[in-house]
């Protein structure tokens, strides 16, 4: 870090004195001055909300009058409000079903029993969660995360490694999915399952299950978002 100031300082990255502009189209956003006084300390944020941006082409334009180097980052987040988010993917597949395996904790059924949409499920019901994936060529480094409905937990307490029809993965419990990482996924179709537990009644929406290969997102899937109906 020592060193990298020095270098700077050399350049004369220090030695500032510039007005920056900010235009979102032909409009300014933002205007500031900046000094070698207030460079590490002038408010140098911008956040528009969707409202703020035009419903057609536009370009953000950055200018600088005077002296000094200017350096610039942006990033976009959006969010879909449909009620029901359907599947999508390319080059590798998931899909989720759920399945009444246990009533209460008490009867293990003899019979999994497919849970669809609309479906009351009980408190304490043990239900397994099956992700069928699919991958159109060997892929290595793929993790797979299934979001649970907020109403229930995971049956299994620790993570750990899980063998899922051919595919070997460490499963990681986390506070809002679960995720299966897989070193390899070779070409084919396998199920990765887990169980979860029925607790809080109420009506849960289940965000869809994501895959994605770790080192090359341009690899990656979702399944179908579910609505959980758990009563006491």
């Amino acid at each position: 870090m020592l060193a990298l100031s020095e270098f700077a300082s050399k350049r004369g990255e220090f030695d500032v004195d510039y007005d920056l502009v900010i235009k979102l189209g032909g409009n300014e956003v933002k205007r500031v001055r900046v000094t070698r006084e207030n460079l590490f300390t002038f408010d140098s944020e911008i956040v528009l909300d969707g409202a703020d941006i035009p419903l057609e082409e536009v370009f953000v334009t950055i200018a600088k009058v005077g002296r000094g180097q200017v350096y610039a980052s942006a990033y976009l987040d959006y969010f879909s409000k449909e009620e029901h988010i359907g599947a999508s993917s390319n080059e590798i597949e998931v899909r989720r079903e759920y399945y009444l395996v246990n009533r209460g904790g008490r009867e293990e059924l003899a019979q999994p029993e497919k849970i669809e949409e609309g479906r009351e499920i009980e408190s304490r019901d043990e239900i397994e969660v099956r992700l069928h994936v699919k991958g159109h060529n060997d892929y290595e480094y793929v993790v797979f995360e299934d979001f649970k409905p907020a109403g229930c937990e995971p049956r299994q307490l620790r993570s750990g490694f899980a063998y899922g029809s051919g595919v070997w993965a460490n499963v990681e419990l986390r506070d809002e999915k679960v995720a299966f990482f897989a070193t390899r996924l070779p070409e084919g179709e396998y199920v990765l399952t887990y169980r979860l537990i029925a607790e809080i009644p109420g009506k849960f929406h289940a965000l869809p299950a994501q895959g994605s290969a770790m080192y090359a997102l341009e690899l990656r899937a979702n399944s179908e978002s579910f609505i959980m109906t758990i009563v006491e």
